[in-house]
C-alpha cells in the first residue's frame, strides 16, 4: 500500500538471473505507483519460480486553505481544515483543524490520515489601517468660518456632518469626526478634533506635581484659546522649571479677561529600582507560578518575551501583569525552557532604560 504519488520499488539481483514481468518488462529494478496485481518470473539455469504482489494506493487527505486572505490591522482570520480522522499540524505548532491568526504571513497545513499526509499554505496579509491627522483651528467664535481637512491622499471620506470631501467647512465650536477608507484595501480608522471656543481665556496646567529632592523639572502650561501667559515671577514662556517644593501660578489673559491657575509642588526621594528573576515554575502550586519584573518609581513599561522562533510568547505593557506560561496568555502552555526577553522602561524622572534577558521556565 502507497499514497497516492509515491511509488513502490523493487529491486532484484542483476545477471545471471532474468526476469519477464507479466506488463512485458524483464527489468530487475522497477518503479510501481498505479494500483494492480503484479508479478514477475525469475529464471536462472533452466529454473523458473513465480512471484505475485499486490499495489494499492491511498488517496491523499487534500484540502484546501483557499485563496490568499487579505486583513486589516486588528482584524483576525479564521483558517479551517475538515477532514474527519485526520491528524493536523499547522506551521505556528497548533494541532487542531482551524487557527485565527492576525499577523502576516505564509501559514501552511499538513493533514495526515491512513498514514498519507498533504500539505497546503495560505498568504495572509495584513493592511494598515489609514493614519489620519486631522488639521484644523484651535479654537473660534461661533458664527467664524473655519475648516477642518484630512492630510491623507485619494481616500474615501465621510464626516461625522455627512460630507465625503477630505475639508469641511465649520462656522461653529465643537467636536467633529471622520471616517476615512483606503479603497484599495478597504481598511478604514476614524479620527476627531475638538474645536474649542473663543474668547474664554484659559490655561490647562497640573494642580500637583511632585519632584525629585535635588532635581529640576520643566512644566508645560497649556494656553486656551491663543491667552497670553505670565508666570508669578515674570516669564511669559509656556515651559517653567521647577526646582523646589512651592506654591506656582500663572495667569491666561485674553481680550475677554484674566484666569490664574496654580501648581503645588512637593519633593520626594525618587530612588529607583528594577528587578528581574531568571526563572520561575508554573506548575500551579502558588508558588513562583508568574514571572514579573518589580519596580518603583516607574513612569511606563514594555516587556516582550520570545520562544526560540522568535515568536512573541507574551507581551505586557503593565508592570503588574506577570507570565504564566501560556502562548499569549490562552489555554495552551510553552514547554520548559529558556525563553529571551527585551523590555524599556521609563522612570519618573524621565530616564530610559532596555534591558535583554533570559528567564528559564522550569515545569
Amino acid at each position: 500500500m502507497i499514497c497516492a504519488g509515491e511509488s513502490y520499488d523493487v529491486s532484484l539481483p542483476g545477471p545471471p538471473y532474468q526476469y519477464e514481468w507479466n506488463d512485458g518488462s524483464t527489468e530487475a529494478q522497477r518503479f510501481f505507483s498505479e494500483a494492480g496485481t503484479y508479478s514477475v518470473i525469475t529464471s536462472l539455469n533452466g529454473c523458473e519460480s513465480t512471484e505475485t504482489f499486490e499495489v494499492s494506493i491511498t488517496p491523499l487527505p487534500e484540502f484546501d486553505l483557499g485563496p490568499a486572505q487579505a486583513i486589516c490591522s486588528g482584524e483576525a482570520v479564521v483558517l479551517n481544515i475538515d477532514l474527519p480522522g485526520a491528524a493536523y499540524l499547522w506551521s505556528n505548532g497548533k494541532t487542531t483543524k482551524q487557527i485565527t491568526v492576525s499577523t502576516a504571513g505564509t501559514y501552511s497545513a499538513t493533514a495526515t490520515l491512513n498514514n498519507c499526509s498533504f500539505t497546503d499554505n495560505v498568504t495572509v496579509t495584513v493592511s494598515q489601517n489609514p493614519a489620519i491627522v486631522l488639521n484644523g483651528p484651535d479654537a473660534m467664535c461661533d458664527g467664524e468660518t473655519g475648516q477642518i481637512t484630512a492630510s491623507l491622499g485619494n481616500f474615501e471620506y465621510l464626516w461625522n456632518n455627512g460630507s465625503t470631501q477630505n475639508s469641511i467647512s465649520i462656522n461653529k465650536s465643537g467636536r467633529y469626526s471622520v471616517v476615512a477608507v483606503n479603497p484599495e484595501t478597504g481598511c478604514s480608522s476614524k479620527a476627531s478634533i475638538q474645536i474649542g471656543s473663543l474668547p474664554q481665556p484659559g490655561v490647562n496646567l497640573a494642580e500637583t506635581l511632585e519632584i525629585c529632592k535635588g532635581k529640576s523639572k520643566i512644566i508645560t502650561a497649556i494656553p486656551i484659546n491663543n491667552s497670553k501667559l505670565l508666570w508669578d515671577d515674570g516669564s511669559t514662556l509656556t515651559t517653567y522649571e521647577i526646582a523646589e517644593a512651592g506654591s506656582y501660578a500663572v495667569t491666561a489673559t485674553t481680550t475677554c479677561g484674566s484666569v490664574t491657575k496654580s501648581i503645588v509642588v512637593t519633593e520626594r526621594d525618587c530612588s529607583q529600582t528594577l528587578n528581574i528573576p531568571n526563572s520561575f515554575t508554573p506548575d500551579g502550586d502558588g508558588l513562583n507560578d508568574i514571572f514579573r519584573a518589580v519596580g518603583q518609581r516607574i513612569k511606563s513599561f514594555k516587556i516582550s518575551i520570545f520562544n526560540s522562533w522568535g515568536e512573541i510568547v507574551f507581551e505586557s505593557e503593565d508592570i503588574r501583569e506577570g507570565w504564566n506560561g501560556s502562548f499569549r496568555n490562552n489555554s495552551y502552555f510553552v514547554e520548559s525552557g529558556l525563553y529571551p526577553w527585551i523590555l524599556q522602561v521609563e522612570y519618573e524622572d524621565g530616564y530610559i532604560e532596555v534591558k535583554r534577558g533570559n528567564v528559564n521556565l522550569i515545569r
